[in-house]
């Protein structure tokens, strides 16, 4: 593992086993858990027989970076699609978000914090892209790009900490040598009649 990499395995580490999130992490559990079971089970895709915050989620990246993509190599006529494509971003991760609280109501308390952040990651790039499309269209491109490289590298720290939560926090590969030593498969946090943790589908290192 190289350097950069122990580091911000590090920092995740921090955040799990930190307990100041834990007011926020208790009251969005408790309200997620307030919802009805049938919306839940629709919100992790029990019907369609795959998760569906996976499928957003490369919906939402996809428009973001497609964005990045357009600005980068399109040029001026590729504004437009640009600015369309955040649009669509923005307008996917509204139900990317929702799928994503059904899916992280069902991790242990360490997972439950990196989830906090890695969603309020999203958030907050979500509302820099918004900024960016209005920058768009209100004819300041330049500034509509700034906002939108800010944005993308919100994003794509978020995103790493989605992969975190893929590999070591929801039951991943990562977990299985703790899982033979004897670490319980369901943590005690999980509701007895709640099945274990589905894993999350991998989030890369990606801009957008």
């Amino acid at each position: 593992m190289s350097r950069f990499a122990a580091t911000v395995d590090r920092c995740v580490e921090g955040i799990a086993r930190s307990r100041r999130p834990d007011p926020i992490v208790d009251r969005l559990a408790a309200a997620v858990a307030a919802l009805p079971a049938a919306p839940r089970d629709r919100l992790r895709g029990d019907w369609l027989g795959i998760p569906l915050h996976p499928m957003l989620t490369d919906v939402t990246i996809g428009a973001w970076t497609g964005s990045f993509v357009a600005d980068v190599a399109g040029g001026r006529a590729a504004r437009p699609f640009s600015r369309h494509l955040i649009l669509l971003g923005n307008v996917a991760a509204l139900p990317t978000v929702a799928t994503g609280l059904a899916d992280w109501s069902r991790l242990d308390r360490e997972g439950r914090r990196v989830g906090i952040v890695h969603a309020a990651s999203n958030l907050a790039a979500t509302a820099l892209y918004a900024r960016s499309y209005g920058a768009r269209r209100g004819g300041r491109h330049g500034a509509g790009v700034a906002w939108g490289l800010a944005a993308a590298t919100i994003a794509t720290l978020g995103g790493h900490l989605g992969a975190m939560l893929v590999f070591r926090y929801s039951g991943g590969v990562d977990r299985a040598p703790e899982q033979l030593r004897g670490r319980p498969t369901v943590p005690p946090s999980v509701p007895p009649s709640e099945p274990p943790a589905e894993p999350f589908a991998p989030e890369s290192l990606r801009i957008g």
